[in-house]
């Protein structure tokens, strides 16, 4: 299973296979891959996004001192006749007019992270939607399941005794690994593996 997200300029891609996540991200400065085993993903849900506010305030003070700059960057301009402040004033606006751009595509934080075990995963909020991604989070943790019952709880008798057996089963009930109907299933068939 796979979801592909993008941003902006930023991008991410997950692909899901049976004991592990692929992630690759990538941005105008930065390309990263890396593996997760799906028994070190974190499964908690948590969301975070930047405050809209406080962006559009300091937006707001940007575009105000760009336009200020802007103008009398013009006005000096017409006036003069020297080549120096041409070529000052015309650096002036490139820069502004750089940063501008910058913090304009920049997009507010709006991310749905997973946490817990141990490393925590990014996704968008809204890319491509939220349903979507919170059923590609679904299809995480069931997989993160599977994987870890197969990893810790294995059904054989002959090379893991009952008691040790039952230690990783309440274990991985504990931790929420596994519910208490798929807990009494794995009993169940371990002793008829006796």
């Amino acid at each position: 299973m796979q979801l592909k997200q993008k941003r902006g300029l930023n991008s991410r891609n997950f692909v899901l296979t049976e004991d592990k996540l692929i992630v690759e991200t990538k941005s105008l400065f930065l390309n990263n891959r890396f593996e997760i085993y799906l028994d070190k993903i974190g499964l908690d849900i948590q969301y975070i996004s930047s405050a809209r506010l406080g962006r559009k305030i300091v937006y707001g003070i940007f575009i105000a001192i760009y336009l200020m700059i802007l103008i009398s960057c013009f006005v000096n301009v017409i006036g003069s006749t020297k080549k120096e402040d041409i070529i000052f004033f015309s650096i002036s606006i490139a820069i502004w007019t750089g940063i501008f751009l910058v913090v304009h595509f920049t997009k507010p934080k709006d991310d749905i992270i997973l946490v817990g075990l141990g490393q925590k995963v990014e996704f968008y909020r809204n890319a491509p939607n939220e349903k979507t991604v919170l059923d590609f989070i679904k299809k995480i943790k069931e997989n993160s399941n599977k994987y870890i019952v197969k990893k810790y709880a294995p059904l054989n008798s002959e090379t893991l005794s009952k008691e040790d057996f039952y230690h990783h089963l309440d274990w991985l009930l504990k931790h929420y690994m596994i519910r208490y109907e798929h807990y009494i299933l794995l009993k169940s068939n371990f002793e008829s593996l006796k």
